[in-house]
């Protein structure tokens, strides 16, 4: 098995109620390879099986066709152990603040990491740690109550009760969810400056096109539990046609800059960015100063 890949997956399906008159695919041969550190997103539409695919990785759903190997070792294993396995591979759902659910953020943030048997200093250093890597400050925090928190405050504790168990993966489903733009923003900042910072390998759970143009070095397209389409952000979303065909779209400043381009603006509409995209245009424009 090849060391430096974080996550193989090799013909997973999985059905849910299967053998039921109500059973209903959710997902039917994937087959994926992660790098140790690469930034990954998994996009689809609603029922795409994007969250029932994640929720194989730490084991919450039991591989049932097809084998998943976590950092080298199969989870699908009789004698897997499901608490390591979540150690090594870090899940924060959709509206994670819903999962804080002790008195102060100290006590929440240290949950986890306590039933791995951190105690004493060593716990200490993991909640300090992971305060540290959200941009909480470990004395102003720990002994306030979540409920005091603003919902910005409480997805970054929510976040480090995850990192203080030290995963070698971090999967975040859908962690901008219900955030306003300025709040959303630097959640997302925190997750880029996490990932450069760290050797995590992360994977983005996203309806948001401009997040994944943001962040992403790979994305896997999920489309009625297969996977439709895969590549780099600035090829893949040149792609538009076939994203629009399953039901997504492209970032905005890519379908400005692919117009520009198609109208005879030499400009290239590749670009991720609105800083890319402003580079460009001044670029033309000094040229023809």
């Amino acid at each position: 098995m090849n060391k430096d890949m974080a996550i193989i997956v090799k013909d997973l399906s999985y059905t849910y109620k299967a053998g039921t008159p109500l059973a209903s695919k959710a997902l039917e041969n994937i087959n994926l390879e992660i790098p140790k550190g690469q930034f990954v997103a998994i996009i689809g539409q609603t029922g795409s099986g994007k969250s029932t695919f994640v929720q194989h990785l730490n084991g919450l759903i039991r591989t049932s066709p097809g084998h998943i190997w976590i950092c080298g070792e199969d989870i699908g294993g009789k004698d897997v152990n499901l608490k390591e396995l979540r150690h090594k591979v870090g899940l924060v759902f959709q509206y994670p603040e819903h999962q804080v659910f002790e008195e102060t953020v100290y006590a929440d943030i240290a949950f986890g990491p306590k039933n791995l048997g951190y105690t004493g200093e060593e716990l200490e250093k993991a909640v300090r740690q992971a305060m540290h890597l959200v941009k909480l400050d470990y004395a102003d925090f720990k002994d306030r109550s979540p409920l005091e928190l603003s919902g910005g405050q409480l997805r970054r504790v929510a976040i480090a009760g995850v990192l203080a168990m030290q995963p070698s993966i971090l999967i975040l489903d859908e962690p901008t969810a219900g955030l306003d733009p300025k709040t959303r923003d630097e959640i997302l900042e925190q997750i880029r400056r996490l990932h450069r910072e760290t050797d995590l390998t992360v994977i983005l759970v996203s309806h948001s096109m401009e997040e994944v143009a943001r962040l992403a070095d790979q994305v896997f397209v999920f489309h009625r539990g297969t996977i439709a389409l895969q590549g780099h952000p600035r090829e893949l979303f040149q792609e538009e046609e076939a994203l629009t065909s399953l039901g997504l779209g492209i970032p905005q400043v890519v379908r400005v800059m692919r117009r520009l381009a198609e109208s005879g603006i030499p400009v290239d509409p590749r670009v991720l960015n609105t800083q890319e995209a402003a580079e460009q245009i001044i670029r033309r424009w000094r040229a023809h100063a």
